[in-house]
């Protein structure tokens, strides 16, 4: 990679300390006013200066960490809301390689599975879906407190409930 000039290294570093404003990086570094704009553009086409503008933003990265961290616990300790220590504290835990397990799911054939375990499956994946508590057997259907009979006599349902 080539070398940067001295006036292309004052460029990436006024580049990135302020902000990328690209006109005035170049007075900066010591282009002439009337002609900064233009060198501006010019000098962060070169490979080498955006190499550069990334080095320098990554060494500023790494010395702003620290702080960064340090606000995220304030706000994961002292925050008025709820959800922003929520957040904060989520945000910490996944950073520092701590995550909730990924749900998995499970592939076991229909037909290796009970009577019971195909019932539980069917009430949590209802739950999953629909955030509603079901409880179903094979004679009655719960749907949040309410019982239903759905045993028949000729096609006419016990309770008066009409089930589909």
């Amino acid at each position: 990679m080539a070398k940067l000039t001295e006036k292309q290294e004052l460029f990436a570093v006024a580049y990135v300390a302020s902000g990328g404003k690209k006109s005035e990086s170049a007075r900066t570094a010591g282009y002439a006013v009337e002609y900064a704009h233009k060198e501006a553009h010019r000098l962060l086409r070169l490979k080498h200066v955006q190499q550069r503008i990334k080095e320098i933003q990554h060494e500023r990265f790494s010395e702003e960490a620290p702080m960064a961290f340090e606000a995220m616990v304030e706000l994961s300790r002292q925050s008025k809301s709820a959800l922003v220590r929520y957040n904060a504290a989520k945000d910490i835990m996944d950073r520092a390689g701590y995550r909730p397990p990924e749900k998995v799911m499970d592939l076991t054939p229909a037909s290796d599975l009970d009577e019971t375990d195909t019932v539980q499956r069917i009430e949590t994946l209802i739950h999953d879906l629909f955030g509603v508590s079901v409880d179903i057997t094979p004679k009655a259907v719960t749907i949040e407190g309410e019982v239903t009979d759905v045993t028949a006599v000729d096609g006419e349902q016990t309770s008066g409930h009409e089930v589909h």
